[in-house]
């Protein structure tokens, strides 16, 4: 059962954090196409951290590509029980989502110590066979130490950067001007 670990920059790293923001669209439209591809090509289980951004946002798009006919299952692991329980009430609504996943878990009941931030990304790799990753080098996040992790483990990365979403804004303007 292939598996793909998909992570990527929160709405705060990306500055998002109304719904109608014109540049969720765009964004929205490369990772359907992404994705689009990755079902196509096989992967049948896509694994996600829980985060604001990136991973909503694939959440909506995969929801989409479900209702298109396409079968897979999703998971989302927590690093911690007690995630997002300080978030505001919208943002609760898609904390709810990912706990309604085919598959939910949280690697530990709450935060004890640095080690278990290293812990938890080990546990995500040692199932991925593959790992999306919207990251840009000259834009580094703590997401870093993933990327890292996933390069020295030898796992398939396909990176999705700004260069690549601004390709995706430019043919989106093209399709949609």
């Amino acid at each position: 059962m292939p598996t793909l670990l998909a992570a990527g920059y929160t709405s705060f790293d990306l500055g998002i954090f109304a719904p109608k923001d014109p540049r969720l669209p765009i964004l929205k439209s490369l990772l359907k196409r992404t994705y689009r591809r990755y079902l196509e090509e096989g992967i049948d289980y896509i694994v996600f951290r829980g985060q604001l951004g990136f991973d909503a946002w694939s959440l909506d798009v995969l929801e989409e590509l479900r209702a298109e006919g396409f079968e897979f299952q999703m998971a989302c692991v927590f690093c911690f029980q007690d995630q997002g329980k300080n978030w505001n009430e919208a943002n609760q609504e898609v904390l709810a989502r990912f706990k309604r996943l085919d598959y939910v878990a949280a690697a530990y009941e709450s935060y004890e110590n640095p080690g278990q931030l290293k812990a938890y990304q080990d546990l995500l790799l040692r199932h991925a066979q593959e790992v999306l990753f919207l990251y840009d080098e000259e834009n580094p996040t703590n997401l870093k130490y993933l990327k890292e992790a996933v390069q020295e483990k030898g796992i398939p990365l396909q990176m999705l950067d700004f260069y690549e979403l601004n390709q995706e804004a430019e043919n989106f303007s093209k399709d949609n001007g």
